[in-house]
């Protein structure tokens, strides 16, 4: 074993002088209080109107057209529809264009 070195070889850990400033503490916040006032607010999303999006299914079904027909004619993708005809589409200024759009595709007025 003539090939090996067996020199032994001392690693240090270099000492590093900063001229870092002292982390200072963060006052400590209470996130249970924090919590319990977040419970407390109402957070819900306003959705299409259940009955509406009945109608909508309604009115298509009895004119005989398909979901994915009635997305075709919206240009929009089929699961959009889908969302909206479920009643889980939210109830914002882009949904109540679609519903517009379907009354002008079905020629029919829904009622909210």
């Amino acid at each position: 074993m003539d090939h090996q070195d067996h020199t032994v070889i001392l690693l240090r850990k270099k000492t590093i002088q900063s001229n870092a400033k002292p982390i200072k503490s963060i006052p400590n916040i209470d996130l249970h209080a924090i919590k319990i006032e977040n419970e407390q607010e109402n957070f819900k999303i306003a959705t299409i109107p259940k009955n509406m999006s009945n109608q909508i299914a309604q009115t298509r079904n009895v004119q005989k057209i398909t979901q994915k027909e009635m997305a075709q004619k919206l240009g929009i993708q089929l699961n959009v529809y889908v969302t909206l005809e479920n009643g889980k589409a939210q109830w914002n200024g882009p949904t109540k264009q679609m519903v517009n759009k379907i009354q002008n595709v079905l020629k029919v007025k829904f009622v909210h």
